[in-house]
């Protein structure tokens, strides 16, 4: 991966050359060093329909230091140096060189850096808009947030391109070209994530088999048996890993499913509720609210994907495999 040190020192003579459409922030804490090139106008972009670069940067968190943060953005975070915890509530996982960090919006992560060892990462920031979603729910990228590259100086090639073009000096602006190279690199991502060979144990495939079979009528005692072992013991697993019994996680993934789809899909909510795993359309929707804050009718309105874009990003993306 990139020297992160180099990168420091190559600071300065980059914000010389800025891109008029994105300013140099560097922020530093006691425990912590933040170094983004940022766009000056990203407000209009959330829940855009294109692919838009709100910024790229790196970061240095010092030993001890844990930082918590929850965006309205979606963050492609790659790891240089160091390690850390990374918790995204749902998954605490060890983190180290060469790693992939795909950081969701509106989801909570907990970076915890051990005392002994410093983390630098580097970032690009994206829009949170429909062809975003969409490729981000492709393949392993759907089922994960951690992951390990076979390939990282691929992706590396690619991040440097997208940081040289917000630091090139120019009054056009790189909004097109950009969006192009994010483009690139998301595939990029979804190939090295889609082939990589990654150990799994007997819980991580329980949790996996009980994302991908969501309509299954599931119970303890059938989860415990698929387990082999005690609803007791089951429960005890869950708590420890997943911070929840699992029965809740069940219905976290029918919603999590639920909320993805009415963005995506232009089915009928009975329909998505159903196919989420929910026989009853009003237990789905008094869970639905429970969960979001809102009934699924207006969690629809504000995150609904115009379909014929979709439409266009899947022939694409079925384009280039």
């Amino acid at each position: 991966m990139n020297n992160p040190d180099k990168m420091m020192k190559d600071q300065d003579s980059m914000a010389e050359k800025l891109n008029k459409n994105f300013y140099h922030r560097y922020t530093e804490g006691t425990k912590y060093i933040n170094d983004f090139y940022l766009e000056k106008d990203y407000l209009p972009f959330f829940n855009t329909n294109s692919l838009h670069v709100l910024g790229v940067g790196s970061a240095e968190y010092k030993p001890g230091c844990v930082t918590f943060f929850c965006h309205s953005y979606w963050s492609l975070q790659f790891i240089d140096t160091g390690n850390a915890f990374v918790d995204n509530g749902q998954q605490k996982k060890l983190v180290s060189p060469g790693d992939f960090v795909l950081v969701r919006p509106g989801v909570s992560y907990t970076y915890s850096v051990p005392e002994d060892t410093l983390l630098t990462k580097r970032g690009i920031l994206v829009s949170n808009g429909q062809i975003m979603s969409l490729l981000c729910n492709q393949g392993a990228l759907a089922d994960n947030d951690y992951f390990h590259l076979p390939e990282p100086w691929k992706v590396d090639e690619l991040y440097n391109q997208i940081r040289k073009c917000i630091c090139e000096e120019g009054e056009v602006s790189p909004v097109q070209k950009l969006s192009g190279l994010v483009y690139l690199l998301l595939l990029e991502l979804i190939s090295q994530t889609g082939c990589e060979e990654r150990p799994v144990n007997d819980f991580d495939a329980l949790t996996k088999s009980i994302r991908n079979n969501l309509k299954e009528n599931y119970s303890l005692s059938f989860l415990a048996e698929k387990m082999h072992t005690t609803e007791r013991s089951l429960v005890r697993l869950f708590r420890k890993n997943l911070k929840c019994s699992p029965m809740e996680y069940v219905i976290r993934m029918r919603l999590e499913h639920a909320a993805r789809m009415l963005a995506l899909d232009h089915s009928s909510m009975k329909n998505i509720a159903s196919d989420s795993g929910f026989n009853s359309f009003s237990y789905f929707s008094r869970l639905f609210r429970r969960y979001y804050g809102m009934p699924p009718g207006e969690y629809r309105k504000k995150h609904i994907i115009n379909e014929a874009f979709c439409s266009r990003a899947y022939e694409e993306l079925s384009a280039k495999k």
